[in-house]
């Protein structure tokens, strides 16, 4: 028999684990590629299914991973073990859809089924890059799961269940900021709209200040299967709009180079770098003076009046390392004339970006 007071407390304590929320984990549509790849900062995450036709995609796969992970957050669940890594899906495939959030439609036991088979074949590598964006060397690929029984028949004592793999348990089970199951439900069936939701929430929890994050970056975190850019930001900023109308606790805004976003106000805040709580790691690429050299002078390009760090501190935190080589220095040095004029960090770089 299903534990119903589980369920109704799984469903209040619903969150992203960060592998999820940091990027689009999984790709909106069936894409023809044989593997995707998403990055942010230093981290950039391969997909690849068992076989070409066996994607996991679409809404389904990110509540069933949203869920999986409220199961393991909640204490003392008799539906999960935590030595041998395993969940079991109790009840019938309606108690699974309506504990998920999946809609129950016409055909849609097998569709499911199928997915939760190819999510837990599906092959998962993490890349680490050095601050010069170079591979390291390092790389960690796991599959999902060691094996799973992914049909609901309770009625012949076949109970669905996975036993993930110990890289993907851990990933699972790192702390997570709380997501609205109200919301998640109001999005209805866009995978797209969640993961924006995912992100935006990750982003601004016990976020102090506004913040920037570029066209570009999005793209990496969001894209990978080959859609054009313009179409990209057409469809993120419809997605957005849809998570703002779900989502009123948070507050964001698109402009010409990417996206501003705000503290929030339903959540405690104290000063941190976004890094400090395994946020989006810093990825600016600004240089001292001093390190700036044009190339046969010998002499520096530009000369910073305001605290270096300081502007190091605003470029990677507040605009979110949306700016690289040639074009950090010279924002760099502008954001520095700014403050030397008496210009709030805010108010700089809210000048160099929307002015």
């Amino acid at each position: 028999m299903t534990n119903n007071n589980a369920i109704a407390t799984t469903k209040m304590n619903t969150g992203a684990p960060p592998l999820m929320a940091k990027l689009s984990l999984f790709p909106v549509s069936k894409p023809s590629a044989s593997y995707i790849e998403r990055t942010n900062g230093r981290e950039t995450v391969r997909i690849t299914p068992s076989r070409p036709e066996e994607w996991v995609y679409g809404k389904t796969p990110r509540l069933i991973f949203l869920y999986v992970q409220s199961m393991i957050r909640m204490k003392n669940n008799p539906d999960v073990d935590q030595d041998t890594h395993t969940v079991v899906f109790r009840g019938s495939f309606q108690e699974f859809c309506d504990n998920t959030g999946i809609s129950n439609h016409s055909g849609c036991q097998k569709e499911t089924e199928d997915m939760l088979m190819n999510l837990a074949r599906t092959s998962i590598s993490i890349m680490n890059t050095d601050e010069n964006r170079e591979n390291k060397g390092e790389c960690t690929p796991f599959t999902v799961a060691r094996k799973g029984r992914t049909q609901f028949r309770p009625e012949q004592d076949i109970i669905a269940s996975i036993q993930f793999t110990d890289e993907m348990w851990a990933e699972l089970s790192k702390p997570s900021v709380p997501l609205s199951m109200d919301v998640i439900s109001r999005l209805g069936k866009s995978a797209r709209a969640l993961d924006v939701y995912i992100w935006l929430t990750y982003r601004t929890y016990r976020l102090d200040h506004v913040a920037y994050v570029s066209w570009r970056q999005l793209y990496d975190q969001f894209e990978g299967t080959g859609l054009p850019v313009k179409d990209f930001r057409r469809r993120f900023k419809q997605a957005l709009s849809n998570v703002l109308e779900a989502a009123p606790n948070l507050k964001a805004e698109p402009f010409r180079h990417g996206i501003k976003y705000y503290p929030r106000t339903d959540v405690p805040i104290r000063p941190v770098k976004q890094n400090e709580t395994g946020d989006m790691p810093l990825e600016a690429e600004v240089v001292d003076e001093a390190e700036v050299v044009d190339e046969g002078k010998g002499a520096a390009r530009h000369s910073h009046s305001a605290d270096c760090e300081h502007v190091r501190t605003l470029m990677s935190e507040w605009m979110g390392g949306m700016f690289t080589g040639v074009d950090a220095d010279r924002v760099a040095s502008r954001l520095a004339g700014l403050l030397d004029s008496g210009l709030s960090g805010e108010d700089a770089v809210s000048r160099v970006l929307l002015g």
